[in-house]
């Protein structure tokens, strides 16, 4: 288990929160598992190593929300509960994704849901598509499969869909549990996206 400050709840579960750095002298969590943060809800590790703390860099600060080295310094000390050597001590870097507060939550993210959540999900996505100027859905998810992650920007070139629309687009998409942000990696498709994807190319 990874417990975070409360402050962080919701930069944790905006995206905008993706690093957490840690006082272990062993590898406590596994790449790709998926664990349950205490008051928060459920994180998917994408990596986990050793780093030099002196090796941290400013992205990285602000990744784990610390707005300056001091303040990550402070913190990380902190955390630790000791005083810590900033230039000579090695800490676990954790990268993870944010995938909802219930285990209900992270069965849909995954894809297991039952035959008429997915008929009920692919009827509300025909909807947007036929009630929207542009039909997006689809061809967001084919490009995310594609390209694995995208930042929103290149992700509105690609689409040709202005940036402060792509936003409203992924809100609605996360809501669905289709797709999940990384602030550093960008958006992505979820197993649940890529499985009804394939049934509205089926469609097609």
């Amino acid at each position: 288990m990874i417990v975070f400050p409360h402050r962080y709840n919701e930069p944790i579960k905006t995206g905008e929160i993706t690093l957490a750095f840690r006082d272990w002298n062993t590898l406590k969590l596994q790449k790709n598992k998926i664990y349950k943060s205490f008051n928060l809800g459920l994180l998917k590790i994408l990596d986990i190593r050793f780093r030099k703390l002196s090796d941290v860099s400013a992205e990285e600060i602000r990744g784990c929300g610390c707005r300056s080295l001091i303040e990550f310094k402070k913190e990380y000390a902190k955390l630790a509960e000791r005083q810590v050597d900033f230039g000579a001590e090695v800490c676990t870097r954790i990268e993870f994704e944010y995938l909802g507060s219930d285990i209900e939550n992270k069965k849909k993210v995954m894809g297991r849901v039952t035959p008429l959540e997915l008929y009920e999900l692919k009827q509300k996505i025909l909807v947007i598509e036929e009630r929207s100027e542009k039909p997006w859905v689809v061809r967001t998810l084919r490009v995310l499969v594609k390209e694995g992650a995208v930042v929103s920007d290149d992700l509105g070139e690609n689409l040709n869909i202005p940036s402060q629309t792509i936003k409203s687009h992924m809100t609605t998409l996360r809501e669905l549990n289709l797709v999940s942000r990384n602030c550093r990696r960008g958006y992505s498709g979820t197993p649940l996206g890529l499985k009804i994807l394939k049934i509205l190319d089926k469609k097609d």
